[in-house]
């Protein structure tokens, strides 16, 4: 039996997607979170007339001896729907400009927003729902703020009812009880992981390009803290470098206009889009230590997963491969 020659193309051709696929990993979606959203909705049951605002829940993290600043993270965490996890309850719910909040509480803050999140019932069945999901891994507390709108994003009607846009914007923290491997990185024992997904999955933006071309200074509907502070001045020098732990892009903070927020502009890919929207991306934050072991600050940089897919996946892709291959070579 004979082979035209673009059946020939077409099959060196899908051949070679197979193998890359198994190698070199699936394109994803802009903005990849480190594990995926599942687990426990720490809100359900505790909406009133169909929202949460301002609410946190008391947790346990499962972790022993989690390190937080060279010192004890507690057994317990406060998790608020507005995108952070703190040690004190009932924290402050809009944010402030993460150097204020020093020696308030110890704040964990990937996307510390005035965030709006509408039962997950009272939503059409297309529209992406918002949760606020906890999981416990081996070792390992993540916590991801899935689907969830901003307040500044919603808009009033006169008649009183509200437009929610649709968006799959996510935020997740995970803090990393022991040194372990996770899709191709090496985690140690301390490590907080940030990571996010974009407004809609399919560009670089975090936030919505069409309301971020209209707004102005004060008017931002991303208006974020993001990072992390200490709550203690005992054992830190006197430098601020050592109450709070900032992103840093390009040798400056990813606040890049000195308003002590991450807002709209900075979060847009047509404005550089300062936090990692990027496949596979996400933001490490390590501790140092000096030679006798004592903490001296957080080593903060954008790190990057290895796209390998999981072994059945693999299996599986191998088997294709090998099977197709096998008849094209037959055909020719």
């Amino acid at each position: 039996m004979s082979c035209s020659v673009p059946l020939r193309s077409f099959a060196i051709t899908t051949c070679w997607t197979l193998f890359s696929i198994v190698f070199n990993g699936p394109s994803l979606c802009y903005g990849d979170l480190a594990f995926s959203p599942a687990g426990t909705d720490l809100f359900a049951g505790q909406y009133v007339d169909g929202t949460i605002d301002d609410r946190a829940v008391e947790r346990s993290t499962g972790l022993s001896g989690f390190r937080f600043f060279g010192r004890s993270l507690g057994p317990t965490v406060h998790v608020s729907e507005n995108g952070n996890i703190s040690t004190t309850p009932n924290f402050a719910f809009f944010p402030q400009e993460i150097d204020d909040v020093r020696v308030q509480t110890k704040l964990i803050a990937p996307l510390w927003d005035d965030v709006f999140m509408v039962d997950p019932t009272l939503f059409p069945a297309a529209s992406p729902k918002n949760y606020v999901l906890e999981q416990k891994l081996s070792d390992i507390y993540v916590v991801t703020w899935q689907n969830i709108r901003l307040l500044n994003e919603t808009v009033a009607f006169p008649d009183g009812s509200t437009f929610i846009p649709d968006t799959i914007r996510s935020a997740q923290v995970a803090l990393m009880g022991t040194a372990q491997t996770v899709r191709g990185f090496d985690f140690q024992a301390n490590d907080i992981v940030f990571s996010y997904e974009s407004f809609n999955g399919t560009t670089a933006d975090f936030v919505d390009p069409v309301r971020e071309g209209m707004e102005t200074p004060g008017t931002y509907h991303l208006n974020a803290t993001v990072g992390l502070v200490d709550s203690s001045t005992a054992n830190h020098p006197s430098d601020n470098d050592y109450f709070y732990a900032e992103l840093a892009v390009d040798g400056s903070n990813i606040d890049s206009d000195g308003s002590g927020y991450v807002e709209s502009p900075e979060a847009a890919s047509a404005t550089g889009g300062r936090l990692p929207w990027d496949n596979l991306e996400f933001v490490l934050y390590r501790e140092q230590v000096d030679g006798n072991g004592d903490f001296v600050g957080y080593d903060v940089t954008i790190e990057r997963f290895t796209a390998v897919p999981e072994p059945s996946t693999t299996w599986a892709l191998l088997s294709a491969l090998g099977w197709f291959c096998l008849r094209r070579s037959k055909a020719l």
